[in-house]
């Protein structure tokens, strides 16, 4: 909405990021909106522009004037720009996140409020369904003698600014999701069933995909490297 003058960078930020697949003309309103920040981190300023000169066809409405950087003062240094990645074809791939700090842990129980999980060394912890941004879901295959399953619950992800991606992480070798759903049959499907429980709990953004994170069917990615890049957007 161009008239919503109260929306900050971080929510503009995370608009461009649902809408650039689905709605260009959407993507791009929301990308100049977040150029217009002068505190915009010089790294996300230069992938929103590259986006923008990649879709001339998403122009801005009439209404809707381009932004114009605004150049930082001389006498305040540059941010670092975050670590990038290189891509099969040689094109650098800049990424939100320096690197993910994701704590493995067993789930134990599920409830209204939240999860209850257990750690490493004996310990436990909970976490409450309100501090989860993200849900992503795919199979990587580099992590165990297996492919295994990974569900990452995201804490951070619609931080604008972050050099930690952090949350939780459950692998599929160390639990029985029927037991946590109290439920018989494919184990597969109870996955998938356990992902969509998460979901509608936490109502957080469903990573790759509304579908895939259901296992419609789930991604699969060889090594963990290439899921984290490309799901969960870290360099590391």
């Amino acid at each position: 909405d161009p008239g919503n003058a109260a929306i900050t960078p971080g929510q503009a930020l995370r608009a461009f990021e649902l809408a650039r697949d689905l709605d260009p003309a959407t993507a791009a309103r929301a990308a100049r909106r977040a150029l217009r920040s002068p505190d915009l981190h010089e790294a996300k300023r230069a992938r929103l522009q590259s986006w923008i000169d990649e879709h001339p066809d998403a122009g801005a409405p009439a209404a809707e004037a381009a932004p114009r950087p605004v150049p930082a003062p001389s006498s305040v240094p540059l941010p670092v720009p975050p670590a990038a990645a290189f891509g099969a074809d040689g094109v650098v791939e800049l990424t939100r996140f320096a690197r993910a700090k994701l704590i493995e842990a067993r789930p134990v129980r599920l409830d209204e409020a939240g999860l209850r999980l257990a750690l490493e060394g004996g310990r436990e912890a909970r976490v409450t369904w309100s501090r989860i941004e993200a849900v992503a879901v795919a199979i990587v295959a580099d992590v165990a003698a297996v492919p295994i399953l990974l569900i990452d619950l995201l804490a951070n992800w619609n931080a604008s600014e972050a050099e930690e991606l952090k949350g939780v992480r459950l692998r599929s070798d160390q639990y029985d999701p029927r037991a946590l759903l109290g439920t018989d049959g494919d184990a597969r499907r109870a996955f998938g069933s356990l992902a969509g429980r998460l979901l509608q709990a936490t109502r957080g953004q469903p990573l790759p995909s509304a579908e895939q994170a259901l296992g419609n069917p789930f991604a699969r990615f060889e090594r963990l490297a290439d899921y984290q890049r490309t799901v969960l957007d870290v360099a590391e």
